[in-house]
């Protein structure tokens, strides 16, 4: 939900009007060809080898005529010591030059890693890993062949566990990846924390004058607008360069940290969802903002709220009687067909997050519109995160140094 108080800031979340047209055709964001078939959640980098220096060993050898054979025995004793003497010597300069190469080999190696920790050699060796499409990070179930699924899991953790249409007021570290976006210092769309440096939010937050990276600030680990913080800087906002501000496609940003937050009890990255993760209608979620309590106020809500929501089937949110096929592949559904429970001004660019069974929480939806809030067969809609993963992993690809 979006701040009203200002002419400049995101539209109202009920004010978006609904197309009869059909829903634009969606186009998958292919990086099969970049990033290989199969992508990790937490994705990281991997460096290059130091570089090797091959050193040869060069053996010089030497032509010797061999005498006849004598028949006598070899008479002075000098001259067999003479023979083994010239045979020893050439076999220690063999490892002498051995020896040196191994030794100027090492020390190169050492040089290498000034600087920097060479361990990251081992790291490396989990770069190549290969996952199948269906694995899901952090579940405590290896589906990558080296584990490296299971390697990274500080995510989607609540320190604790337990105004939004409906909601209650949140705990400190219930929902730890909940960021407030502040624009020119006052509260404007939220949104979730996905690693140190990056956050996901709503493409329509950042239209016209509120695309100046500038103006934005961004509060991490808080509960109240109202408790002095330091905010972090927004070094640079990106796009989905397909969002269609008519039909809400496409409806995501990911926002690049000037400098990276430091993790803690109420500081917590959400994990994201495997590529081919669905959920069933029905399941059980949150979504959690300081937006509006009510439709119409004047003015986000002081404390961070939260509420339960259920997915709503697409089939049944394309319907004529709620959205008439203006649901597209990249969104999602979720409130109560009754009305009553619902996200609203202010929490857009919001979490919709949804567990994994695994005592962790996962970034389904991204709060995007909706027809009013909490009205009766007008759920919330949200950016389809599944749909929309291969585009946040290279996006974050493309701003690793």
């Amino acid at each position: 939900m979006a701040d009203n108080d200002t002419k400049d800031l995101p539209p109202p979340y009920y004010s978006v009007a609904v197309d009869p047209t059909p829903p634009m055709t969606y186009e998958e964001v292919i990086c099969q060809d970049k990033y290989g078939v199969a992508q990790k959640t937490v994705p990281y980098y991997v460096q290059k080898d130091p570089a090797q220096v091959q050193v040869s060993a060069v053996i010089v050898t030497q032509n010797v005529v061999v005498p006849p054979k004598r028949q006598e025995s070899c008479g002075r004793r000098g001259k067999c010591w003479g023979g083994w003497g010239g045979a020893l010597f050439l076999l220690f300069l063999i490892g002498l030059a051995i020896g040196l190469g191994v030794r100027y080999r090492f020390k190169q190696s050492q040089d290498d890693c000034k600087g920097k920790d060479c361990k990251e050699d081992d790291d490396d060796k989990t770069g190549s890993d290969t996952c199948p499409n269906s694995s899901i990070w952090c579940n405590g179930i290896r589906d990558c062949q080296n584990a490296s699924d299971e390697i990274v899991c500080d995510c989607g953790k609540q320190q604790i566990t337990s105004k939004i249409i409906g909601g209650t007021a949140s705990k400190l570290g219930q929902w730890p990846w909940q960021v407030s976006l502040r624009f020119n210092g006052r509260h404007a769309c939220g949104g979730s924390l996905i690693s140190p440096d990056f956050v996901v939010s709503a493409a329509h937050c950042f239209q016209r004058s509120m695309a100046n990276s500038g103006n934005w600030h961004v509060y991490v680990g808080t509960i109240s607008q109202n408790t002095p913080q330091t905010p972090f800087f927004v070094g640079k906002i990106m796009v989905n360069e397909n969002y269609n501000g008519n039909t809400n496609d496409y409806d995501i940003a990911l926002l690049k940290l000037a400098s990276p937050v430091a993790f803690s009890d109420t500081i917590q990255p959400i994990c994201l969802p495997a590529f081919d993760q669905t959920y069933s209608d029905g399941l059980a979620c949150r979504t959690s903002g300081f937006g509006t309590t009510q439709q119409g106020a004047g003015h986000s809500s002081t404390i961070l709220m939260d509420v339960a929501v259920n997915v709503i089937d697409t089939r049944v949110c394309n319907s004529n009687q709620v959205y008439n096929g203006a649901i597209t592949k990249n969104m999602i559904c979720a409130g109560d067909m009754n009305g009553g429970r619902d996200s609203c001004q202010g929490d857009s660019g919001g979490p919709l997050v949804c567990g994994g069974g695994n005592e962790r929480w996962y970034l389904a939806g991204i709060t995007s519109w909706g027809d009013g809030c909490g009205q009766r067969l007008k759920p919330g809609v949200y950016s389809n995160v599944t749909s929309l993963l291969p585009w946040i992993y290279s996006k974050m690809q493309q701003e690793k140094p």
